[in-house]
């Protein structure tokens, strides 16, 4: 009967789909056939997964149906702006879910992921070096390497190193890295030694944790990847508080922080002209202000309710389809559809902080808490910079943005947290 219950929440997600591809097929204006077949594809697979997740009790039901509605409205909007990218979204939702169920069951079964730091460390060296040397650049930012985002899987990677360092004891993987490093590379042995007793104080500790966070950023910003570096300091310096607690250390990341923004402020020209474009994007409307001056008239048109779907013109609005989604959104959806948005992500970090308090193993704590800021942060960082909060900055609306590499990246991230509250005990009590 309780499983049975479990499947009222889908009738919204449902009625969504229906009401939305509706409007879109039959106003014969932003949806033809082929259109509607992939919809009705990517309908079903949302089905039977969520049927899958509830039957076979497979962790949190509400993770998958939240992001559900989410995935859904980003759909719609993209086949309001562009019919072409919104087949390819539904194409790459397609990846996403493939690598959504093997990322699920392969973390799920295996138990070594607490011990797999130097791993993580590897691969995004590897893929930053990469981006760096190969890469090509994309709205000033070099951040494109083979025809995706690097910076998108190494998110994952980051959280997981982070929970490595935050929650494994001294005398669990590191001892087990201290011998492989003396019989494989043995001119590694000594610094290595030093680095792991110093992470056995806790001042040491934080100290190399901070340096590995800063590590990540470096690379950021030598990408010009801005955006991506606050979100990454943003989630380090959470993960700091709450793991740590030391209040010095805490200090000391502010005013790191701070005067990195500051030198980054004086001598990069695109960072002065977003803050420019922040403070006054009229002073000049027709050039560096003109995508921000259309997203606030997009927004002041929506009104309340919204100009319906397919009524109004976000079409006016530059790189609609990825940064500003939002603003196409509140067009269309008015200011009742944006915070509906807003209240989603909410309950989707909500439901991944519970998953972070109820899970019993540190490492397992450390990774949903650090995905479930990643996915408020982000969400936070784009809605504030498209609404003239906050500066401006160049990265996705998880889940919405058009993107293929941020698709497939935030569903894997999804499938871990997925995986994790399995282990828990039972929170579907409520919402």
């Amino acid at each position: 009967m309780r499983k049975l219950q479990m499947f009222s929440p889908l009738l919204f997600v449902l009625l969504a789909n229906i009401l939305g591809f509706g409007i879109l097929f039959f106003s014969q204006k932003h949806m033809d056939m082929t259109g509607l077949y992939y919809s009705l594809a990517l309908l079903a697979i949302v089905l039977i997964s969520y049927f899958l997740i509830v039957v076979f009790s497979l962790g949190d039901e509400y993770l998958f149906l939240i992001v559900s509605m989410l995935l859904t409205v980003g759909i719609i909007i993209l086949f309001r702006l562009d019919d072409d990218k919104a087949i390819r979204q539904i194409i790459w939702f397609y990846v996403g879910m493939a690598g959504f169920y093997l990322a699920y069951f392969v973390y799920r079964k295996l138990n070594v992921w607490d011990s797999l730091f130097p791993l993580y460390v590897s691969l995004a060296f590897c893929l930053f070096a990469a981006t760096l040397l190969f890469g090509t650049y994309s709205g000033g930012a070099k951040n494109w390497l083979f025809g995706f985002q690097p910076s998108e899987p190494i998110k994952i990677l980051y959280i997981l190193g982070l929970s490595c360092l935050f929650t494994a004891p001294y005398d669990k993987s590191h001892k087990k890295l201290s011998s492989f490093i003396k019989k494989r590379v043995p001119f590694l042995r000594r610094p290595v030694h030093l680095l792991l007793r110093l992470y056995d104080s806790r001042t040491g500790r934080q100290l190399l944790i901070m340096a590995y966070a800063y590590m990540h950023l470096g690379f950021l910003v030598l990408q010009r990847e801005w955006g991506s570096a606050v979100l990454y300091f943003l989630i380090y310096f959470v993960m700091q508080f709450v793991f740590e607690g030391k209040y010095l250390f805490l200090l000391l990341n502010v005013v790191l922080a701070s005067c990195g923004g500051l030198l980054g402020y004086k001598f990069l020209t695109h960072i002065q002209e977003r803050v420019s474009i922040w403070l006054d994007p009229f002073a000049d409307p027709s050039d560096l202000g003109y995508q921000i001056i259309q997203s606030l008239y997009a927004m002041s048109s929506g009104g309340f309710v919204g100009t319906g779907i397919g009524q109004g013109r976000p079409d006016f609005i530059p790189v609609a389809t990825s940064d500003f989604i939002f603003a196409a959104i509140y067009e269309e959806l008015g200011m009742l559809g944006a915070a509906a948005v807003v209240l989603l992500f909410f309950l989707l970090v909500y439901r991944g902080i519970k998953i972070s308090l109820m899970v019993k193993s540190p490492f397992s704590k450390a990774v949903a808490l650090g995905i479930s800021l990643m996915f408020g942060f982000q969400a936070l960082i784009i809605i504030g910079g498209v609404t003239k909060m906050i500066p401006l900055t160049g990265i996705t609306l998880p889940f919405m943005s058009s993107g293929g590499s941020s698709l497939a990246t935030s569903f894997i991230a999804l499938a871990i947290l997925q995986a994790i509250s399995s282990k828990t005990e039972d929170i579907t009590d409520d919402i």
